[in-house]
């Protein structure tokens, strides 16, 4: 499935094989119809608490006057695979076209990457026990900037639609101390 995948993390002396999560969000592609993209976002707020969303991007085939973005985009409480059709509707009633049922199997497919990246605690280390984290060994090629881990990957071909997704606009929708470019 084309998909495009943004991490942050902070690498802690303390861990070995993981990074604390500091952000992360992932976008596929719906492979039945390339015009939707389904996502879950997960970033760091005020008072160091997580915030978690799902995003439902549609691709717009013509722009209004001055309008630069060719996606819609849709931002919502909790991630995809956690949703009941009744909030997925309330995030995209003003997409055109939404199929909530087509949504939730495609954001279950969304859950299938995201476990890629995110893990929830760790048995050995009770400090950690409640923090999210991510295996380092997900993060090939991660740049290290001062400790801070960022990741980026993009698998989709560049004819693809997916190529005019901008990051920092989905990035800016959803809520959240952390921006990725």
């Amino acid at each position: 499935m084309n998909n495009i995948i943004r991490v942050c993390c902070h690498a802690d002396e303390e861990l070995d094989d993981m990074a604390i999560l500091r952000a992360c969000l992932v976008l596929v592609q719906d492979p039945d119809d390339e015009n939707w993209v389904y996502g879950s976002c997960i970033k760091i707020q005020g008072g160091n608490t997580l915030g978690d969303y799902h995003v439902i991007m549609k691709y717009k085939n013509s722009l209004d006057d001055g309008d630069i973005h060719k996606w819609d985009i849709a931002v919502g409480d909790w991630l995809g695979h956690n949703c009941a059709e009744a909030e997925l509707i309330e995030t995209a009633s003003h997409l055109d076209g939404f199929n909530a049922a087509n949504a939730s199997a495609k954001l279950a497919a969304v859950h299938e990457i995201w476990m890629r990246f995110v893990r929830c605690g760790i048995d050995e280390n009770p400090d950690y026990e409640d923090s999210y984290l991510c295996p380092k060994n997900a993060l090939p090629n991660a740049e290290d900037v001062d400790g801070t881990l960022w990741y980026a990957e993009d698998n989709f071909d560049q004819n693809d639609k997916m190529v005019s997704i901008d990051i920092e606009s989905v990035s800016e929708k959803v809520p959240g101390n952390i921006h990725f470019y």
